[in-house]
């Protein structure tokens, strides 16, 4: 209940929301609070930063109200929201409807991947780091919670059922598909392969973080998080199609076409009857020169 009050109240940008009468301490409104700023991307204008009026009963702090903090005015978020809307409403529409959810994933996972940039001013200590879903769809670039919230908008808004998972440190998406959950990280997947430079590389795209279960997160290297669901199923742990890919799959009628990055080769991938075709041998391309 108190999770759609403050909802509701964010929603409409109250200056000071009452929640003294569901009786929740300051840690359950801290949680809470959590749950908002990473699972609802249409929220771009709040801060996580917010003030509180609290009780004492038995000697544990309860709040009275939540003073949310917002980054934009009613007119800017107004004139933000419009912009933010019809930019989800056009990425989601790239996807055809007679996709599958995995199809789906697959597809914007390359996409957020392959079109958007990780935000340099994260290492480099510069101004202005975009953490929120507007400002990385405006700038094209953002950390990992701006992958995850815009993912996950588009996510919702094409219908495929998703949460994110966080740690102190990261943030990413859950996503269900049929009736398991499993892990997806386009921030991880987008590397960054110039550390000196901090520079993106264009049309590089892994699949390590890609539909994983929770011990083969941890077998990643992931530390210990926060999820509403638990991640158990196997299946895309280990040998699948884009493992051998550090490519963005293309989805067509015909089927799903790839890069097998291992053996150089351009593959056909029919997803009705799980059937597996060499288009074209690429061979192994050799640059040099300065």
């Amino acid at each position: 209940a108190v999770y759609n009050v403050l909802y509701e109240g964010i929603a409409a940008c109250e200056g000071s929301i009452s929640v003294q009468q569901y009786g929740v301490t300051m840690e359950e409104i801290s949680g809470v609070m959590k749950k908002i700023l990473y699972n609802c991307p249409e929220f771009f204008y709040l801060s996580n930063a917010y003030s509180y009026g609290y009780y004492m009963s038995g000697g544990i702090k309860y709040a009275s109200s939540i003073i949310p903090s917002y980054l934009m005015s009613i007119e800017e978020i107004t004139e933000a929201n419009e912009f933010f809307e019809s930019e989800v409403n056009r990425i989601a529409a790239l996807a055809e409807q007679s996709w599958s959810d995995l199809e789906k994933v697959l597809f914007f996972h390359d996409y957020f991947a392959q079109q958007y940039c990780y935000d340099k001013n994260y290492y480099t200590g510069g101004a202005d780091v975009i953490y929120d879903a507007y400002n990385f769809l405006k700038e094209n670039t953002g950390v990992c919670m701006a992958y995850s919230l815009t993912m996950m908008a588009v996510f919702n808004k094409v219908g495929v059922k998703n949460t994110s998972a966080f740690n102190d440190g990261h943030i990413w998406n859950v996503v269900k598909i049929g009736d398991y959950y499993y892990h997806v990280d386009a921030t991880w997947d987008d590397p960054i392969v110039n550390r000196s430079m901090y520079e993106d590389f264009f049309g590089l795209i892994e699949h390590n973080s890609f539909m994983k279960s929770d011990n083969a997160f941890v077998s990643l290297g992931y530390s210990t998080w926060e999820c509403e669901y638990e991640c158990n199923d196997t299946t895309y742990d280990n040998e699948t199609l884009w493992s051998s890919s550090n490519a963005p799959f293309v989805i067509t009628d015909e089927g799903w076409y790839y890069v097998d990055s291992e053996n150089y080769k351009l593959m056909l991938y029919n997803e009705n009857d799980t059937t597996t075709e060499e288009i074209l041998n690429l061979g192994k391309w050799y640059v040099t020169g300065k």
